[in-house]
């Protein structure tokens, strides 16, 4: 409960609150409980709609809420006014906190609220304490006729929609409904703070707490405030609100705000709530000066906007904009020229890095509402591992694909931050939303943590973050990618390489080129894939229960990138095409190093290779290369289509699998291979 400090300042209280702090029918003041005693009418099945018609005026009372049914039920009235409690019965100061932050950032988000506030025929208050604890809607019409319904029923679409059990009781009487509308204004004036039409979105980072109604409202009548502990025997049912109210958490530490047996809660003073304010403001330029590292780019489905480091991005730059960054690119891909081995196949993998990285940022809301329509996260993979030999511009390649998606040059993280730490990877998936992570230069001992981090990202769906990051990681050669990790990360290897000599003399050229490159072509790109975004989640969230929806998104993609190429006039590359998802996570391509592998040793040693066609079966006999280790290790990376079975020194494949995925057909017992063997035998 809020209650004034004993003190000549202004009272932030009527003296009818003093009254009801002494007032007998007050529970806390001599533990009585009131009790409503009723005659059991009838039982009948009806809709919400049919439950709340008839009347003119409403008035409720709920904890967690749906923005989308406030607003549709309030198109059913000309009045209304809403309480929202804090979800939890703890009701800590971060938690009160963080409750009013979040339904004022919800109510920002609906023009159609906001509008009926600025007419004063819709008012929404957000709770400071726990006074009541109901869930109640009062209906009152013109003609004077009320309606009480008292509900276990939260007020979202889920709780009236009949999809759970909830009960629903209603009181027709007068009498009662002059009961219950006296103690809802009681509630309304002892503890909330009404949300104005005017509420400015309240930032997770806590950087404009000043916004917080409560807090506003304490800085203009500069009074302190006091918020109750509650029983410890109820602590134990309360739960958090979220990263929110970890955020106040900070916030109040830093301020001094904290639980006092003297103040018998925690003393809101101005000069604290000031103090917390000036740390807020601190935390956010420090915190601006991080995002040259890690930036922040948030997607706002609901207002069809893309924000980096709290900056709106233009979703409509010039065509000239766009055709520059694009020039840009093909220029820098055009150095792969100078590099050893096949340009045209490292510059197709160029492409494909560019693709992923463009779509990337959707696929938090994608994994999330798939999920929902039991859509495998598979197809929306948050990791891309690009590894080879030294020198050959793996790390300046992720680095110019960041600079073509932020638009800045973020600092490429070291290799440390490849770990499940807490203060790694964990961390990394919090704090940063949205933009693809560069982690750099990790070697085998650092690859042993793979497994973990791509298994356990499953608590992002489950908390519901709809703006993660995702990660792009570049290596020297990784000695083996096990099934488990490569079916939940894209793999792309590169052979070619420069001289150092060479890689020197590019190093300034690339540089200067990066620095000609914006964010305009990823904008664009932007622009026509929201809409698709928005349709794709759409029906996850409506499934037809007679289609398989299975949306390719690499396809979707790089057809827009190929459409936008088009409408600049620029002539599409051989090196590109319509990739689809099978480019990126298909058997031929996750194992595309062990194919290649098995190609090259049957090459230089075909006599370690067995063909056995009554069984269908190719052996091969490990037992003579030195390392056989490494080769086994690579080995387990062949399609599981390949059926490959290890026996001691010997590898077993299926012949016709093999020799599909190979493109080679193995040579068969006879005289030539009789010969051969022996010769190499002598």
């Amino acid at each position: 409960m809020m209650e004034e400090k004993k003190n000549p300042e202004l009272s932030l209280f009527t003296n009818d609150v003093k009254n009801w702090e002494k007032d007998d029918d007050n529970p806390r003041a001599n533990g009585l409980l009131g009790f409503e005693f009723m005659h059991f009418l009838s039982s009948e099945k009806m809709t919400w709609q049919e439950a709340f018609s008839g009347f003119n005026d409403i008035k409720i009372i709920t904890y967690s809420f749906g923005l989308p049914y406030i607003s549709q039920l309030m198109r059913l009235f000309d009045t209304g006014e809403v309480i929202v409690n804090p979800v939890s019965i703890r009701a800590d100061s971060a938690e009160l906190l963080a409750t009013q932050t979040v339904v004022t950032n919800f109510v920002c988000q609906e023009s159609y609220l906001q509008a009926r506030m600025a007419e004063h025929t819709f008012h929404m208050y957000v709770a400071r304490d726990i006074i009541a604890h109901a869930k109640l809607y009062l209906l009152k019409a013109n003609d004077g006729k009320t309606r009480v319904i008292f509900a276990s029923a939260n007020a979202s679409t889920r709780a009236w929609d009949g999809s759970q059990i909830e009960n629903y009781s209603v009181c027709d009487d007068p009498e009662y409904y002059r009961l219950q509308c006296d103690a809802f204004e009681s509630v309304k004036d002892l503890s909330t703070d009404e949300i104005s039409y005017k509420a400015k979105k309240i930032k997770e980072d806590g950087s404009n707490i000043e916004d917080i109604p409560m807090i506003k409202k304490l800085q203009q009548v500069k009074e302190a405030i006091v918020i109750h502990d509650v029983p410890t025997e109820e602590t134990k049912y309360a739960f958090t609100v979220g990263t929110i109210s970890k955020t106040m958490s900070e916030l109040l530490k830093a301020a001094s705000l904290r639980p006092s047996i003297k103040a018998d809660g925690t003393l809101f003073t101005l000069e604290k709530v000031t103090n917390m304010i000036q740390f807020s403001r601190k935390q956010c330029i420090e915190r601006k000066a991080k995002q040259r590292t890690c930036p922040q780019l948030e997607i706002d489905y609901e207002h069809d906007k893309i924000i980096i480091n709290d900056t709106v991005q233009d979703l409509a730059p010039s065509l000239d904009e766009v055709r520059s960054d694009i020039h840009c690119w093909l220029q820098y891909i055009d150095g792969f020229d100078k590099f050893t081995g096949d340009p045209k196949s490292v510059k197709e993998k160029a492409w494909r890095i560019l693709v992923h990285a463009f779509v990337s940022p959707f696929f938090a809301a994608l994994r999330y509402y798939g999920s929902l329509a039991e859509v495998s996260t598979r197809f929306f993979p948050i990791y891309l591992l690009l590894y080879g030999p030294s020198d050959n511009g793996k790390t300046q390649l992720l680095k110019t694909v960041q600079k073509l998606v932020l638009g800045i040059l973020p600092t490429a993280l070291d290799a440390k931050f490849f770990s499940t730490k807490d203060t790694a990877m964990p961390a990394l998936c919090t704090q940063v939303k949205g933009c693809p992570i560069l982690i750099d230069d990790i070697n085998n001992s650092r690859w042993r943590y793979a497994s973990d981090i791509t298994k356990g990202d499953r608590w992002l769906i489950t908390q519901g973050y709809l703006n993660h990051p995702t990660f792009l990681f570049s290596a020297n050669n990784i000695e083996s990618i096990r099934p488990e990790v490569s079916k939940r990360l894209i793999v792309i290897h590169v052979n070619n390489q420069l001289s150092k000599t060479m890689a020197s003399a590019l190093e300034g050229e690339i540089v200067a080129l990066r620095k000609k490159m914006t964010n305009a072509f990823c904008r664009a790109y932007w622009a026509k894939m929201l809409p698709a975004v928005q349709e794709i989640i759409r029906k996850f969230k409506n499934p037809d229960p007679d289609e398989v929806f299975k949306p390719d998104i690499y396809k979707i993609s790089s057809t827009i990138i190929s459409d936008l190429m088009t409408e600049c006039g620029i002539e599409i590359p051989e090196e590109f095409r319509i990739f689809t998802w099978n480019d990126y996570m298909g058997d031929s391509i996750v194992s595309e190093q062990a194919i290649k592998l098995l190609k090259d040793l049957y090459y230089i040693s075909p006599e370690i290779f067995t063909v056995n066609e009554n069984k269908n079966e190719l052996i091969i006999d490990l037992t003579t290369p030195q390392d056989r280790e490494k080769l086994i290790k690579r080995f387990r990376e062949l399609p599981a289509g390949m059926e490959r079975a290890v026996i001691g020194n010997k590898i077993r494949l299926n012949l016709e699998k093999t020799e599909l995925y190979t493109e080679i057909r193995f040579e068969r017992p006879g005289l030539l291979s009789r010969i051969r063997k022996a010769i190499t035998n002598e």
